[in-house]
C-alpha cells in the first residue's frame, strides 16, 4: 500500500499488524482508515494496531478513529500476551455482514440547514431555496420508500472557524442554525455526516461510506448550488461515481452562479443534470 499522507511516500505490507510508531500524530486517521480498508480487500478481519502505551494520547486518537469507521466491528484493548494497554485490536466486518446496506443508488443531501433555508437562518439561501425543499421532500419519500440509502451532510463548524473571515458566521455545532430543517428530519438508520468545508469528502467518512454501500448511480441534492453541491459533486466525480441531479432540487442565493454551476458540473464532471 502506498500511503500519500507522508511527506515521502512509502509502501507498506498489508498484515493483520499495525505500528504507528512509525507515523506523525497528523497521519494517523487517513492511515488507519487506508489500511482497513486495504485489510478488507484481502480477507484480513482482525488488526491489531500497535500505538504504545505512553499518556493514552494516541491510543485515544486510535479509539476515536475505529469509533467512527464504518468497517470496524468492534475494538477492545489488547490482551497482556499481545500488548495489553499498548496495542489496540480491531475486528472488521466482513463483506457479507454488510449486504443490507449494499444498493444500486443512494441519495446524498446537502447542507438542507436552518441557516440556508429559514428565512431567519444566518445565510438564508431565498425562495428557491424553500421550493427546493419541496422537491428534495419527494425525492427523500421515493428513496425511503425503496430502501435505498440516505446521507444527509451537514456543516458543523467551530465558534473561531476559518470559513467565517469568508461568510458571515452559520450552522455553529449544536445550534438551531446547523440542524436539519424539520420537514427533512433524517430516520434513525438514516446517516448524517458533518463537515467543514464546502466539499462532503473534505476530513469526513464519507468516502468510507460510500465505499460501503457500492452505489451504481448517486442522486445529489441540496444547498448551494455553487458552493458545497458542486464541490461534493467534483469529489464524486474524481472516485467515478455516476452522479445525477434534479436541477429543481437545488438552489443558491445567487441565481447566476447556480446557472455557471449546473453547466460546469454537466460539461466538466460529467454529472446527469435532469
Amino acid at each position: 500500500m502506498e500511503d500519500f499522507y507522508l511527506t515521502k511516500p512509502v509502501k507498506l505490507e498489508i498484515t493483520n499488524e499495525l505500528d504507528l510508531h512509525n507515523f506523525k500524530p497528523g497521519e494517523v486517521k487517513e492511515l488507519i482508515e487506508e489500511y482497513i480498508y486495504q485489510c478488507i480487500k484481502i480477507n484480513i478481519f482482525e488488526v491489531r494496531i500497535i500505538h504504545g502505551k505512553g499518556k493514552g494520547i494516541l491510543r485515544k486518537k486510535v479509539e476515536s478513529v475505529l469509533k467512527k469507521n464504518t468497517f470496524v466491528k468492534s475494538f477492545s484493548t489488547a490482551s497482556p500476551g499481545s500488548g495489553f494497554w499498548g496495542a489496540t485490536i480491531a475486528v472488521l466486518k466482513k463483506p457479507d455482514e454488510d449486504k443490507k446496506m449494499n444498493s444500486d443508488k443512494c441519495l446524498i443531501i446537502v447542507d438542507m440547514l436552518n441557516d440556508f433555508i429559514d428565512k431567519k437562518g444566518a445565510l438564508f439561501s431565498g425562495k428557491t431555496a424553500q421550493k427546493a425543499c419541496e422537491k428534495i421532500k419527494l425525492r427523500l419519500d421515493e428513496f425511503r420508500k425503496n430502501n435505498h440509502p440516505v446521507i444527509f451532510l451537514k456543516d458543523s463548524h467551530d465558534l473561531n472557524d476559518k470559513e467565517f473571515e469568508k461568510f458571515p458566521k452559520h450552522c455553529v455545532k449544536n445550534t438551531w442554525g446547523s440542524k436539519i430543517i424539520d420537514e427533512l428530519k433524517p430516520l434513525e438508520n438514516e446517516i448524517i455526516i458533518e463537515k467543514t468545508r464546502y466539499s462532503g469528502f473534505y476530513n469526513t467518512r464519507l468516502d468510507q461510506v460510500l465505499r460501503k454501500i457500492n452505489p451504481k448511480s448517486i442522486y445529489l441534492c441540496g444547498v448551494c448550488t455553487s458552493i458545497c453541491v458542486m464541490d461534493t459533486a467534483g469529489g464524486l466525480a474524481n472516485r467515478d461515481y455516476k452522479v445525477i441531479i434534479h436541477e429543481n432540487e437545488t438552489a443558491d442565493f445567487d441565481e447566476e452562479m447556480h446557472v455557471f454551476s449546473i453547466k460546469r458540473m454537466k460539461n466538466i464532471y460529467g454529472v446527469e443534470i435532469i
